[in-house]
C-alpha cells in the first residue's frame, strides 16, 4: 500500500486512467490498460520500505518489461498515443541507470524524474482513450 497521500492520489489517478481504457478504449487501449493497471498494482508491492530512496533494480526490470511491451504495441499498431507512451517509458527506464551513474543526481531528484515520466505514460493512454472516444462519437453523429 502506498505510504503517502501523494502516492495514494497518484495510484488512484493511474488506476482511473487504466479503468477508463478498459471501459471506453478499443482493443489496443484495453491491452495497455490491463498492463498498466497490473503495473499500478504491482509497483507498491515491490517497493523497499526500508531503502525507499533507492528504487533499485526491481524498478529497472519492471520498467524495462513495460518498455518492451509499449514499444511492441507502438510498432505493431502505430497509434500516436502509443508512440508518446513508449517515449515516456523509455525516458523513465533510462532514468534508473542515469541516476546510478551520476553521483550528482540525488535520490529525491531520481524519484521525481522517473515519476514524472510515468505520468507521461499514463496521460498518453488517457489522451488516446479520450481522442478515440471523441472520434467515435463524431462518426456516430454523421
Amino acid at each position: 500500500m502506498p505510504h503517502s497521500t501523494f502516492a495514494r492520489i497518484t495510484y488512484a489517478v493511474f488506476a482511473s486512467i487504466c479503468l477508463a481504457a478498459l471501459w471506453k478504449g478499443d482493443r489496443e487501449e484495453r491491452m495497455a490498460g490491463v498492463v498498466l493497471l497490473l503495473t499500478t498494482i504491482f509497483t507498491p508491492l515491490i517497493q523497499d520500505r526500508i531503502h525507499w530512496m533507492d528504487p533499485g533494480a526491481r524498478f529497472l526490470i519492471e520498467d524495462s518489461l513495460l518498455l518492451v511491451l509499449l514499444l511492441g504495441l507502438a510498432m505493431r499498431h502505430g497509434r500516436t498515443w502509443m508512440l508518446f507512451a513508449a517515449a515516456f517509458q523509455l525516458l523513465s527506464t533510462l532514468s534508473h541507470p542515469a541516476a546510478h551513474l551520476s553521483p550528482r543526481v540525488g535520490p529525491i531528484a531520481y524519484i521525481v524524474i522517473f515519476q514524472l515520466f510515468s505520468y507521461g505514460v499514463y496521460l498518453s493512454l488517457g489522451a488516446g482513450v479520450l481522442v478515440d472516444h471523441l472520434i467515435a462519437r463524431r462518426e456516430q453523429a454523421r
